[in-house]
């Protein structure tokens, strides 16, 4: 369902079918807002992606594209330009401990072999940031960069806009939007944590098939099979006390 018909059933929640106490870009802003926070609520496969970049020789910063969750995710894979050897992969550090390993290495050597991300205002004046790596040490030819992340996802636009997530996961926007609805009206906060509730069922629906995804490899079998999404509990059913009795 396109972000229209999102509204409309957000409306039919509210028993309001026309723009009367609830505004259309009232209810917008709600579903907006349901987007980004379901958005946040795994690592979902449908947003992660891969960016790409060069490293120019001599410098040690690159300003990766918009809409990178760094906090949340990031890999990244380097290459010297016109070398056919295989890719590696630098270790990523913590910006204290990049900043000290800058003091160690303060010219062009090598190649970086560790990086830290920062963020840094953007030039549009809206209180905008971008995020920036660090690389150490700074390459002394051209690198290419390949950086894999979880990306924000797509903002509603119009109203035949789509939401930037799996059909059956769109029922998600309507609760979590009609239950930030509810709380604007005195005395409906049994309705609103109603709505929260269903919302978050349509979550752990969503999880619990994030974890069931079949695995490609048909040669990894039992434990060896890659988990995808949020790990599953480990129950140590079968493990016996130290001590039996009171």
């Amino acid at each position: 369902m396109d972000r229209a018909a999102v509204r409309t059933e957000i409306r039919d929640i509210l028993g309001e079918l026309v723009a009367d106490f609830w505004s259309d870009a009232e209810l917008n802003r709600y579903v907006q807002e349901a987007l980004y926070r379901f958005s946040q609520e795994s690592r979902w496969s449908w947003l992660l992606t891969e960016g790409v970049g060069q490293l120019l020789a001599g410098d040690d910063w690159l300003t990766l594209k918009s809409g990178v969750h760094q906090h949340r995710h990031l890999n990244i894979m380097l290459q010297k330009v016109g070398d056919t050897n295989r890719p590696y992969l630098p270790k990523r550090v913590s910006p204290s401990k990049g900043l000290e390993l800058r003091t160690m290495y303060p010219t062009p050597g090598s190649y970086p072999s560790w990086y830290y991300v920062a963020s840094a205002v953007d030039d549009l004046g809206d209180g905008g940031f971008v995020t920036t790596v660090r690389f150490i040490p700074r390459p002394v030819s051209d690198v290419d960069v390949t950086y894999q992340y979880y990306r924000a996802p797509l903002e509603f636009l119009a109203d035949n806009d789509v939401p930037d997530l799996p059909v059956q996961y769109h029922k998600a926007l309507v609760h979590f939007a009609a239950g930030t609805a509810w709380l604007k009206e005195l005395g409906a906060a049994s309705k609103a944590t109603e709505q929260f509730n269903l919302y978050n069922k349509v979550v752990a629906q969503a999880r619990e098939e994030e974890r069931s995804q079949a695995d490609d490899d048909v040669l990894a079998w039992g434990d060896d099979q890659p988990q995808y999404g949020m790990p599953r509990p480990v129950l140590d059913v079968f493990a016996v006390p130290d001590r039996l009795g009171p």
